[in-house]
């Protein structure tokens, strides 16, 4: 109510009645309102609570450049005049103990798209982590992770995302490679697992169980390949690990 002022004058409609709103919701009003980050968010603090040393190790370094991310670490307190208080990001960089004052926040500075591929969710934050060396190279991790399962003949992996978590998923299933032969394909799938059956070969090859004997044999007489036992349980391996 106006009488009231802000904000013991905020009341909100709940089912047929109205009561007044708890100072949590009006907090995420402003919030929405001002269309904030949570990174850039002021806490009740002062600013002093930020470390000098921090501060002045990372805005000497690129002075020109850092100093534009200033208003991300410090913001206008509302209450008084010329007064600041430190952000989330201020706090949770620039203190030397940051748990003391958010135990249990974090700063996000990526999201996942589901091709496991990453985008900014706040470059000026990012930019800031990047600057200290918290992070690597931006998108380096996840380019890092599919390529090493390329590399080593596995399938790609999944990734998905939760609310404030993010699941991998990775398959210990190997995969052929497009420009291989369906010989090289076995040479290379029995490198990796030192000998092989006749299901094994026909699921990595996609191919009916007749091919997939004909191809075995076809390395066996190439002395490439040795066969062990005998009926059902007749296995593959490679010739030089007898």
């Amino acid at each position: 109510m106006k009488n009231d002022g802000f904000p013991k004058g905020v009341y909100v409609r709940i089912g047929s009645s109205t009561r007044r709103a708890s100072p949590d919701y009006i907090e995420d009003l402003v919030r929405e309102g001002s269309r904030l980050n949570f990174d850039e968010e002021p806490i009740q603090q002062d600013i002093g609570i930020l470390s000098k040393k921090l501060l002045q190790q990372f805005y000497e370094r690129e002075a020109k450049v850092n100093r534009l991310l200033a208003d991300k670490v410090i913001t206008p307190s509302g209450v008084a005049r010329d007064a600041y208080n430190p952000t989330v990001t201020g706090v949770l960089f620039f203190t030397d103990d940051p748990h003391t004052y958010l135990p249990e926040a974090s700063v996000i500075c990526t999201s996942f798209r589901g091709d496991g591929t990453t985008f900014l969710r706040n470059p000026h934050v990012a930019r800031i982590a990047h600057r200290m060396g918290l992070v690597e190279k931006l998108g380096s991790g996840i380019r890092l992770i599919f390529d090493s399962c390329k590399n080593a003949g596995l399938k790609s992996p999944q990734y998905t995302e939760g609310g404030d978590s993010v699941k991998v998923t990775f398959y210990f299933e190997h995969v052929r490679r497009a420009e291989q032969s369906d010989e090289e394909a076995i040479l290379s799938l029995i490198q990796k697992q030192r000998e092989l059956s006749i299901q094994e070969v026909i699921k990595y090859l996609e191919v009916s169980r007749n091919t997939a004997t004909r191809k075995l044999n076809n390395l066996v007489n190439e002395n490439k390949l040795m066969r062990v036992g005998k009926g059902p349980s007749v296995r593959y391996r490679a010739l030089d690990d007898q």
